[in-house]
């Protein structure tokens, strides 16, 4: 597992420098093993910059320090996540924030078109392991903390078994992640080198031969028919790239060409434990 602080972006400003590029490092901790790092080399081309994205002032102040080498039509690259596509149980608070990056996304890049500004989606499939966002122990402390400070209504809702259902996924999902960031970083590099960036890069991680994660969007994205999506079920459950019910209930609303079919439901018979849910699967022509 990288360090804490070594994830996607740093490995990114890294390897943007050692190309010749300019980077302005904003970092949290200014005063971190991250952006020690960063100083350590000694460079003018890699800056660090005090940056809380939630402080306007800092922003502010971010912006002000670049805006002389920023270009008239630069471009812009927000990374969300996999699970911007998909909704998961138990997930709700991070779901919804790929969500909105998503949504954001989308809507700034048809609003910079005019201006000659492309905006770019990198969407991670599972590299939580390798990043160290899935720290288990970190993760089942938080766990244990919300059990806690549970009323006696949630506890007798949810039942303890609940929590331990939630850290032994936590776990496996970390258990399977990829071992290495390099091709999140690498559709990084082509999103800033391309002249014809794709407007979306999703990446699929884990150490299994496929990323669960990822495919069932990207079959439907391809316009993939029912009988594909449940070829894809059968190979990835023999094997083991996820786990789902014996009857796992798949929920699927398409919308094609502006409009919204009917949702599919599909009763998948596999036999072992586990979980796949996917709702909502959007298909758009990109400006």
């Amino acid at each position: 597992m990288l360090e804490l602080w070594a994830g996607f972006g740093h490995q990114i400003a890294l390897r943007l420098h050692n190309q010749g590029f300019t980077v302005f490092a904003g970092c949290l901790f200014p005063q971190g093993d991250g952006a020690r790092a960063f100083r350590d080399r000694k460079c003018a081309r890699l800056q660090v910059l005090h940056l809380d994205v939630t402080k306007d002032d800092h922003v502010k102040e971010a912006l002000k320090a670049i805006k002389k080498k920023l270009p008239a039509n630069g471009r812009i690259i927000n990374v969300t996540s996999v699970k911007g596509r998909i909704a998961l149980p138990s997930d709700v608070a991070y779901t919804t924030t790929k969500w909105a990056g998503e949504a954001f996304s989308d809507i700034l890049r048809r609003e910079m078109y005019r201006f000659g500004i492309r905006v770019v989606l990198i969407e991670p499939g599972n590299f939580g392991g390798i990043t160290g966002m899935l720290n288990t122990e970190t993760m089942e402390a938080t766990l244990e903390e919300c059990w806690t400070l549970a009323s006696d209504e949630v506890k007798e809702a949810y039942g303890r078994e609940y929590i331990n259902q939630q850290v032994a996924g936590l776990k496996a999902s970390g258990s399977t992640s990829a071992p290495e960031v390099e091709p999140v970083v690498d559709a990084m590099q082509e999103a800033v080198c391309n002249t014809s960036p794709e407007y979306r890069y999703l990446i699929h991680g884990s150490s299994k031969p496929l990323d669960w994660y990822c495919l069932c969007p990207m079959f439907f994205y391809q316009n993939a028919s029912v009988q594909d999506l449940r070829g894809v079920l059968s190979l990835i459950t023999e094997q083991g790239a996820c786990t789902v019910y014996d009857h796992t209930v798949i929920l699927v609303h398409i919308v094609r060409q502006g409009h919204r079919d009917e949702p599919i439901i599909l009763n998948v018979p596999v036999g072992v434990p586990g979980e796949l849910i996917l709702t909502d699967v959007y298909l758009e022509k990109q400006i």
